[in-house]
């Protein structure tokens, strides 16, 4: 099978779905031990959906791993439709992170922050597009991934407190919370 990973390569497609498949298969490699992710416990019981979640925002950006590379590189392709180099500089401000190293905007989601808005730079990439061109303009410039990890965080936070969040319950948490961001 093609690797998870191919949309940091490819040029981007006007086929969402199949770089969205892409995209998701990269929750499923979070389970590969490679990760270092905790998601099954000691007798291979999966976790509750919703802690998938929450270990998503536990889990630190490395910038050492190269799925977390890979990651931040496919993020900053999506959102700009050029390459970017997977290591701290300035090009990460361009997308509105705050610093040149976007783990620090991270602490409080880990890698959740970054995924959600792949996911919707991969589900809607009209909208993405317009709110990177919107960030962009000189009237309404604002930081496009600040904005987006506040909104992630308002998401982990609402899973969190336990609220009737449709899904939030079964395999489906990271579509509800990303339904919800979408929002």
């Amino acid at each position: 099978p093609p690797s998870a990973f191919a949309l940091t390569t490819a040029s981007p497609s006007p086929k969402g779905s199949s770089r969205l498949r892409k995209v998701m298969s990269f929750v499923d490699k979070l389970r590969h031990p490679h990760f270092h992710l905790p998601l099954q416990h000691q007798h291979h019981k999966q976790l509750p959906a919703s802690e998938v979640v929450f270990t998503l925002a536990r889990t630190s950006l490395d910038w050492d791993d190269e799925t977390h590379q890979r990651l931040l590189s496919g993020l900053f392709r999506a959102i700009t439709g050029q390459a970017g180099p997977a290591c701290p500089g300035p090009h990460w401000e361009l997308i509105g992170f705050q610093r040149a190293d976007p783990s620090t905007d991270l602490r409080d989601l880990g890698l959740l922050g970054p995924l959600q808005m792949l996911w919707l730079a991969e589900t809607q990439p009209d909208l993405v597009q317009d709110l990177y061109q919107r960030s962009r303009d000189g009237r309404q410039e604002f930081p496009l991934m600040a904005a987006s990890l506040n909104i992630s965080l308002i998401c982990l936070n609402v899973l969190r407190s336990g609220a009737n969040l449709p899904g939030a319950a079964s395999a489906s948490a990271l579509d509800a919370i990303n339904a919800l961001f979408a929002a």
